[in-house]
């Protein structure tokens, strides 16, 4: 029930109503939600990420894993919101230095990094989850097959992505009380 109420609530409060699935109805007491019925991508499937954002598969060096390419990506670029950093300057930390390098060199460098920006940016849909992620933080490792689907209407759908779950020790999930 706990998580039914934290999930139908999350959904209608999130003002990202078109990256859930719609709730329908919910019983007094959260025993029962009624959502819109989504098809889901297989655990294995990463066809999500170039059905959905196609500007990011076709312009990366590493396509054999679309998934973690959205996933490195879509971190990054919360990052970048949260800190309000677009590249490296003193103020990092070495490590977090090294770290963007790395990240940048793996989509094809800063060039190639700021030319998938710009395309990304465009992208309305991204932008969107881009958003959702950074305001209620969001696991971005939840975004992938199994955890994504397409609606009805054939839009982007999240599916339990732990709303109301809050984080136990070494920043595990836990079920709330």
């Amino acid at each position: 029930k706990e998580m039914n109420k934290a999930e139908a609530d999350a959904i209608v409060q999130t003002g990202y109503p078109e990256l859930v699935p719609k709730v329908y109805d919910t019983a007094d007491d959260y025993e029962w939600i009624v959502v819109e019925k989504v098809k889901p991508y297989s655990l294995r499937d990463d066809s999500w990420v170039e059905d959905f954002f196609p500007e990011l598969v076709a312009s990366s060096k590493y396509k054999d894993d679309p998934t973690r390419l959205f996933q490195d990506y879509l971190m990054m670029r919360r990052d970048e919101l949260k800190g309000g950093k677009q590249s490296p300057d003193p103020a990092f930390e070495p490590q977090q230095r090294d770290i963007w390098a790395a990240d940048v060199k793996e989509l094809g460098g800063e060039e190639a990094k700021k030319e998938l920006d710009e395309r990304m940016n465009q992208n309305p849909l991204f932008t969107k989850l881009l958003d959702l992620v950074t305001e209620q933080e969001l696991g971005i490792w939840d975004i992938r097959g199994g955890n994504v689907g397409r609606g009805i209407d054939g839009r982007f759908v999240l599916l339990d992505l732990g709303y109301g779950m809050e984080t136990g020790p070494k920043g595990k999930p836990v079920l709330p009380e």
